[in-house]
């Protein structure tokens, strides 16, 4: 126990006390739109490899600290996991937003400096924990009162990691405020560095009260100064503070760090976690098992000497175990982190202790303890000591060895010791009994235990075996017990209420039992592997669990299911997990009304529900976590939406009240389980929106009563605007269709509609004039004559429809359009030309007949008794080439080349 608490207190030594790596400065307000521009200057006091070395920097937001502390994540905290790359001891690099400039949007670029990890919040959730500020608002709350601060740690910690300790932090602002509140246990835990120390309890206690200079100003740079020594780990100048307020002509010469590493006396590092110093017992000239640690060297003026004293033996690498000294040279002053192996080898009994001692000249010397024991006694042990078994099982085999047998017997007794299990109803066994190897016997011996299969629902069950009272000098070894845990396999058919009770702290009464439950599927499959959905009877619902086999079943809400399984609990939520049968009955069933609920709590959980008369912030729905408020917005709860294939991702939030269905959840790491309660929402059927309307606007152009004559190219348009209307729901743009109608019309049935530009999504038309011409035939408006008209616009967002506020009279006269060919001798216009799907031809006399013709001659169309002075040819079944297109009139036969595109 001695070893482990030691090994332990080095971990926690080396995690505050010894830093990796260093702040220097932080951009925490930028000038403009600070949330990609946010950064913090970092340098490296060794050589880090960050995919093999993680590390995460945490920026935190002057809220009110909470329990979590630096994880807390949503608004207060955000954290960048810097999991690649590689820096060098004294490289100087960044990580924050992604926009790498020196002082916001509009300042110097230094994207070519070292940036390990940068991230988008507003759009992005941080990693492991933060939520994106989708108003575009930075990380960091620019001071004042209240610090912000920043966090470097090891590993990439994630909203689980509360108790975190810092390798170095810096806390800015005017005054310490909500970043140590009055609640008991919530703040901020601080590192053993140039300014703040763990031993004094968190920021704000103690004399934990170091805070830089405020950063309320834009463009304020906090830029810190100080020495530090590499070798010893210490900050020989502590750092001082100052903050900058950068100009619009700032470069990275303006932010250059003012953080000096140094390294100085020659030091050895030697790291025991995991290394096994105590090698138990073994018999002479039979060595034991190899045992392990790592150490380095730097600044080394000479080789390393590494020396033990037999029994024990070292190597490195795949050298010869020897005792005395093995010497390892240096490279530039420098062991890289190197494997020490170590064994026991015996030559005669007794209890061996000694020192395995590293020295080099100038640094000081490190010592290993070490201890083993040798004998030549019988030594005893289980050859297994842990069995996880089913109920099923039938029996299992305790097998116990005998080593270093001798010319005597050897007896010892095997008892139960502990445990819950009962014998007699869960297992058949008489306790003790005698254990006999006979004289100069080193065969094991095997006892059978019977486990009893019964129909009665159990929790799990335990049974602890042990050897004692050995004879004939015989020792025990490390593996003198045996547990042996017994799952129950017996499934009680329940209604799913029956199970789903609580105690006061929320813990489940019903706790790794196992049960049989017939219900509805609820919502879709939350994971990507696996499964996990809920399950409801006529009584109540459950979640369902499977981490990763699916059974062959696909989820799919309304599949009517039998299901077989452990209750557990994870995070509040009461699941059905290591599951063991699935069953699937039909698809389709009726799912329940929702509740109606005013807040969300253990009586929603697995239940479906609606909250009326919610809001959210502005933005798209994003996966993962957001809120959304109620009770005029004093209350929230945290909608949830997974995976990241999720329906609902990427559309708009509404932007005033709305109702929201979903299935309650909870995620609440520690008793009492009485909070973190989420909502599922299914898809977007689940997020109900008043009907929406439209707010008033005017058409623009051409103005009331204009004259437009329709002559020239047909390709020219007839161009008309109006204003646009703003949806009160602000979710769907309207659509526009523009309307013609006779002066007496009232729109219902218009004389022609056409969709606005842009697939009906611009607030204006450019409609060309052929599509005018045809409009004018149908009117019977010939060359030289006009017609008076009103236009509208009518706006559509959803069901809703609009009319402009009023219509305006127009006046369309017909005037000759020009043509290709058309002449003076030839007044036959034809236009489009080329073509696509029809064509209108125009005279100006009256045309008896019409007639297209190929190239050969072959007559393809033929309009007889036309009797106007212009009309329509349908080509779209022509195929793509030259054709003649020939009209005869009273006074002659006129022809035009048409061609045809597809």
């Amino acid at each position: 126990m001695k070893r482990i608490l030691t090994l332990l207190c080095l971990f926690v030594f080396a995690k505050v006390g010894f830093s990796q790596i260093v702040i220097s400065g932080v951009m925490g307000n930028p000038s403009g739109t600070d949330s990609m521009y946010e950064y913090v200057q970092l340098v490296a006091t060794q050589n880090i490899n960050f995919s093999t070395n993680p590390h995460t920097v945490v920026f935190l937001n002057n809220g009110t600290a909470t329990k979590k502390g630096w994880v807390n994540g949503l608004s207060i905290s955000y954290g960048f996991h810097l999991n690649s790359g590689t820096v060098n001891k004294g490289d100087v690099f960044y990580v924050g937003g992604s926009g790498k400039k020196v002082s916001g949007g509009q300042s110097a670029d230094i994207s070519s400096q070292i940036w390990i990890k940068t991230l988008t919040p507003h759009t992005t959730a941080g990693d492991g924990f933060g939520s994106a500020n989708s108003n575009g608002g930075g990380i960091f709350g620019n001071g004042g009162a209240n610090a912000d601060g920043v966090g470097v740690f090891v590993g990439a910690l994630t909203a689980n990691d509360s108790t975190a300790v810092p390798i170095d932090a810096i806390f800015m602002g005017s005054g310490i405020g909500t970043a140590k509140p009055a609640t008991a246990g919530a703040g901020y835990t601080v590192p053993t560095n140039d300014k703040y120390s763990n031993s004094q309890g968190l920021f704000g206690e103690g004399t934990n009260t170091f805070i830089a200079p405020d950063i309320n100003v834009a463009s304020s740079f906090t830029q810190l100064t100080g020495t530090y020594d590499a070798t010893s780990n210490t900050w020989t100048t502590a750092r001082s503070a100052v903050t900058k307020v950068l100009t619009s002509a700032a470069t990275i010469d303006s932010i250059a760090t003012q953080i000096t590493i140094t390294s100085s006396n020659p030091t050895i590092v030697v790291n025991t976690a995991g290394f096994t110093n105590d090698f138990g017992l073994t018999y002479p000239n039979n060595p034991s098992s190899a045992s392990n640690f790592v150490f380095e060297g730097s600044n080394l003026t000479d080789s390393l000497m590494i020396s033990v004293n037999a029994p024990f033996e070292i190597r490195t690498g795949v050298n010869a175990f020897s005792s005395g000294t093995i010497k390892v040279p240096h490279s530039s002053g420098t062991i890289t982190t190197t494997v020490l192996d170590v064994r026991f080898n015996p030559t005669s009994t007794g209890v061996f202790e000694d020192s395995i001692v590293f020295s080099s000249p100038g640094a000081t010397d490190k010592k290993v303890y070490v201890k083993g024991t040798s004998s030549n006694y019988p030594e005893l042990s289980f050859k297994v000591t842990s069995f996880n078994v089913s109920e099923a099982v039938g029996s299992i085999s305790l097998q116990i060895d005998i080593a270093n047998a001798n010319s005597n017997a050897t007896t010892c007794s095997l008892s139960v010791v502990g445990g819950n299990a009962t014998a007699g109803s869960d297992y058949t066994f008489s306790s003790p009994q005698v254990i006999n190897f006979p004289a100069n016997s080193s065969d094991s011996i095997v006892v059978n235990i019977p486990i009893i299969n019964d129909n009665v629902s159990e929790a799990v069950e335990t049974i602890w075996f042990a050897l004692s009272n050995a004879t004939n000098g015989a020792v025990f070894s490390n593996s003198d017990s045996a547990l042996v845990t017994i799952t129950d396999n017996d499934y009680r058919k329940v209604n799913i209420a029956d199970i789903r009770g609580v105690n006061a702290n929320g813990v489940s009464d019903s706790l790794n039992k196992l049960y049989e439950i017939t219900g509805v599927v609820y919502g879709d499959n939350l994971r990507t592997t696996g499964f996990q959905f809920t399950l409801r009877d006529q009584t109540a619902g459950i979640g369902i669990f499977s981490p990763a086999s699916a059974f062959g079943y696909t989820v799919a809400q309304g599949d009517s299911l039998t299901i077989r399984g452990r209750l557990s609990q994870f995070n509040g939520l009461a699941q059905l997990d290591f599951l063991d049968t699935i069953i699937f009955h039909q698809s389709n069933q009726p799912l329940r009304t929702p509740f109606l609920i005013t807040t969300l709590n253990e009586n929603g959980e697995s239940e479906l529900v609606r909250m009326n008369n919610v809001t959210a912030k502005t933005g798209n729905w994003i996966s993962g976590n957001q809120y959304v408020y109620y009770n005029g917005g004093a209350d929230s709860v945290m909608v949830r939406l997974v995976p990241n294939t999720h329906k609902l991702i990427g559309k708009p939030k509404p932007t005033k009240a709305f109702s929201i269905i979903g299935i309650g959840g909870q995620f609440d790491a520690s008793s009492p389980y009485n909070s973190g309660y989420q909502l599922f929402p299914r898809d977007s059927n689940d997020i109900i929106i008043p009907a929406d309307s439209l707010s008033a606007f005017n058409l623009l152009t051409p103005a009331n009563g204009s004259t437009v004559t329709i002559q020239g190219a047909s390709i020219q348009t007839l161009d008309a605007t109006w204003g646009t209307p703003i949806p009160a729901q602000g979710l769907n743009p309207a659509t526009y269709t523009f309307m013609l109608d006779v002066p007496a019309g009232d729109f219902s049935s218009p004389l022609a509609s056409f969709p606005s530009n842009v697939g009906g999504s611009a607030p204006s038309i450019s409609l060309p004039y052929f599509q005018i011409i045809n409009l004018m035939n149908a009117q019977g408006i010939n060359v030289g004559q006009s017609i008076s008209l009103q236009w509208t616009v009518r706006a559509t967002t959803g069901s809703y429809n609009r009319f402009a506020n009023q219509p305006f009279a127009i006046t369309l006269v017909r005037e000759r359009m020009n043509s290709v060919g058309n002449t003076a001798n030839n007044p036959l216009a034809v236009y489009p030309n080329p073509a696509n799907t029809d064509v209108l031809v125009e005279m100006p006399e009256t045309i008896n007949t019409v007639s297209v013709s190929t190239i050969e001659g072959k007559q393809v169309i033929a309009l007889n008794n036309v009797n106007t002075f212009s009309t329509g040819v349908d080509v779209s079944m022509l195929e793509a080439g030259i054709y003649m297109l020939t009209v005869e009139t009273a006074t002659g036969t006129y022809t035009q080349r048409l061609a045809i595109q597809r």
